[in-house]
């Protein structure tokens, strides 16, 4: 019953840490496109400078 009762509350701690996660990944994925946006922006700039 131990064995059986940790491993349902470790699924509910992962299920929400995932929500959690997805959110923070989905931020971090935009936030570096922004800045892969602007470092390429600078290296075009660069160049043809």
């Amino acid at each position: 019953m131990t064995g059986h009762k940790n491993k349902n509350n470790k699924t509910k701690t992962t299920r929400k840490q995932n929500e959690r996660t997805n959110r923070g990944l989905d931020y971090d994925a935009s936030s570096f496109k922004l800045v892969s946006y602007s470092n390429n922006q600078l290296l075009l700039i660069t160049i043809i400078k």
